[in-house]
């Protein structure tokens, strides 16, 4: 097996580390693995397939794959904590309104012609 296979082979593995931080939400994570599968990727380009094209494109052909899943995976995730976001809004704002309702004592919130 050639060092692009191998390479290939890496990027994939930390493909699918990716796409299980993405499920668990592990934000934090995200950034370190898509930059490591990124570089192996580079790699695994400049390094010549040599006898194994067959294989490379076969590797090259599961990335694409295993990308579209992660870009859905990053989509569903984005609209869920839009969704979040939204509802947080919505909740602040309904206590905030509480909190201008409150009266303090001796206090009216009409004004008198008599004074």
């Amino acid at each position: 097996m050639s060092s692009a296979v191998s390479l290939m082979d890496l990027a994939l593995a930390l493909g699918e580390r990716e796409l299980e931080a993405l499920r668990e939400e592990r934000i934090h994570d995200l950034s370190d693995l898509a930059k490591q599968r990124g570089l192996a990727m580079r790699q695994a380009f400049l390094a010549p397939p040599g006898d194994d094209v067959e294989a490379f494109r076969e590797r090259l052909r599961r990335m694409w794959e295993l990308q579209d899943t992660l870009i859905k995976e990053a989509r569903a995730m984005h609209a869920t904590l839009r969704e979040r976001i939204k509802d947080v809004k919505a909740q602040a704002k309904r206590m905030n309104g509480y909190g201008q309702t409150r009266r303090r004592p001796g206090e009216c919130r009409f004004i008198s012609k008599h004074g």
